[in-house]
């Protein structure tokens, strides 16, 4: 495990110093203040923005109903730091893929308006790949912050496991981590050790000991982006529940509020702000007669909009806006009547959006079955008639191209089993599809849930051989579709190769049957009771 410090300059713009900077660390065993004497510490806080970093939208000029703005969390913080101790500002992940604000530059602009605050990495911070995101955490003017260690990331200075920040008087430790889930989530984390939901609890406590005995940090904070659904690789609760010495876990991946995490009395508080940027988390911590005090709260958009949103900042995202904007306003198809796309949905049951993109890949390759993984399907509103660019990146953001092999049907049933087996929790691994049918009972345990399966006009054969095409990620393993990785090493050409990348698959589609395009859902996808 590295060992190092960091000093943090956290800047809003490259020419205005906001928030102060941290001093080197001292020596090895440094021992914390005494209980008594540390004073208390206000720590403002955000998670999976997903690029939502304006509260006025590019391509209408009209304020968001909801989202708060970085200008305007930089005024909070700057009052904050008038009126309280000593304030910190932290991010918990997923900062820079989402809206096409963001993934229009790959990150940049989340990046320039972000250098501002210690993040630690998310899963989606790896989407853009390896290497974009080693560019990133080189532009950012604060430490990132994850568990990854491996001979890459060691040569990245700016990628650390803990920092400390000293600001009145009071040494706050923060170490981050990011989900095990990124090593099936993400192109970019693919291949990379992101440990397990057991080992990342042994990082935890070795992380809190190490701030404490060696780094003398009066306050330790864990930003883990974990969440709280427990899908196998660890949660916010774990490290609650087995990691001594942290006094605050701000979390992320799961989208939670504040309002729906379990906190018990008297142990670590786990804190969360949403998604979107629709709330900044507010975490005040203290020490009465040596005993820790954690006061939590969220701000949304109607308690922030007494501050005038900072004018260096507006500035920045500004530039951004203009640039995305003129881009994103391009009309390249058209839908004849209205869709809604909603994460929930794409998760966890069959959609209008999930039929239309299967067949559109399934039409551009020529296969016999079509499975895109539903968290690859992103929020949206399309309103009958035209269809911009940054409506499409937004459902589409992750610029997966299609990829076709020949899978037995063993295979097939493998897929469809795993792709149901959280049901009916949300899980970004339901596939939709297109060219087959199946029915599943959920009352049945994961792996003996699907039935009924049917291959155009036949019953699915397991000896079979069907061509199957699916997005690079899912063929890579991702979502643990593991059983595709062999069949998938010998890849067959795709009928229409010029549409290989998804979203140019969907346009292409979109402009060549808009009459035959479904309105409804085709029952392709069928839970029985």
């Amino acid at each position: 495990m590295r060992n190092k410090r960091a000093l943090l300059l956290v800047f809003w713009v490259s020419a205005m110093l906001i928030s102060g900077c941290a001093q080197p660390g001292p020596p090895a065993q440094t021992e914390a203040l005494p209980a008594e004497s540390v004073p208390g510490i206000t720590i403002l806080h955000t998670n999976d923005v997903h690029g939502s970093y304006s509260a006025v939208d590019a391509y209408t000029g009209e304020p968001s109903k909801d989202i708060i703005g970085h200008d305007t969390i930089a005024a909070v913080y700057e009052a904050f730091q008038k009126e309280e101790g000593p304030v910190f500002l932290l991010d918990a992940g997923d900062a820079t893929q989402g809206v096409y604000f963001v993934t229009q530059n790959e990150g940049q602009a989340a990046i320039e308006i972000m250098n501002a605050a210690g993040m630690t990495l998310g899963n989606h911070e790896f989407d853009y790949g390896w290497f974009r995101l080693l560019q990133l955490i080189g532009a950012a003017d604060f430490p990132i912050l994850s568990q990854i260690a491996d001979e890459e990331s060691a040569q990245t200075d700016n990628l650390l496991h803990y920092t400390v920040i000293e600001r009145g008087g009071v040494r706050l430790g923060v170490f981050g981590i990011t989900t095990p889930e990124t090593q099936f989530k993400s192109n970019g984390g693919f291949g990379r050790d992101f440990g397990t939901a057991d080992s990342i609890v042994t990082y935890a406590r070795d992380m809190a000991r190490t701030l404490r005995e060696e780094e003398g940090a009066d306050y330790v904070v864990c930003l883990a982006h974990l969440g709280v659904e427990d899908m196998g690789f660890g949660t916010g609760y774990d490290i609650r529940d087995n990691a001594e010495g942290i006094d605050l876990i701000i979390d992320g991946h799961s989208h939670t509020v504040l309002a729906d995490i379990e906190n018990i009395e008297r142990m670590t508080q786990i804190t969360s702000a949403g998604a979107y940027g629709k709330n900044l988390g507010v975490a005040r911590l203290s020490r009465n007669e040596g005993e820790l005090v954690t006061e939590l709260e969220l701000m949304d958009k109607a308690a922030c909009e007494k501050y005038t949103p900072q004018a260096k900042v507006t500035a920045v995202i500004q530039k951004w806006s203009g640039e995305v904007a003129q881009e994103g306003k391009m009309v390249v198809a058209q839908v004849p009547f209205d869709i809604t796309i909603a994460r929930e949905n794409e998760r966890t049951r069959e959609t209008v959006m999930g039929d239309i993109l299967t067949d559109a890949m399934r039409a551009v390759s020529g296969a016999d079955i079509a499975m895109q993984n539903g968290g690859s399907i992103r929020d949206q509103e399309l309103a009958a008639g035209d269809v911009t660019k940054a409506q499409l990146i937004t459902i589409l953001p992750y610029g997966n191209v299609l990829q076709m092999a020949e899978v037995r049907g063993s295979a097939v049933l493998e897929c469809l089993e795993q792709s149901v087996s959280m049901y009916p929790e949300a899980n970004g691994g339901f596939i939709q599809v297109s060219g087959l049918e199946f029915s599943f009972d959920p009352a049945q345990p994961p792996g003996r849930r699907v039935s009924a399966v049917r291959v155009g006009d036949e019953e699915l054969e397991p000896d079979k051989v069907y061509t199957l095409c699916t997005n690079d990620f899912v063929a890579a393993g991702g979502d643990l579709y593991t059983m595709l990785i062999e069949p998938f090493s010998a890849q067959l050409q795709l009928m229409r190769p010029e549409y290989m990348a998804i979203e140019n698959a969907l346009i292409w589609y979109l402009e060549e049957n808009q009459d035959a395009l479904p309105s409804q859902t085709q029952g392709r996808i069928f839970v029985t009771e």
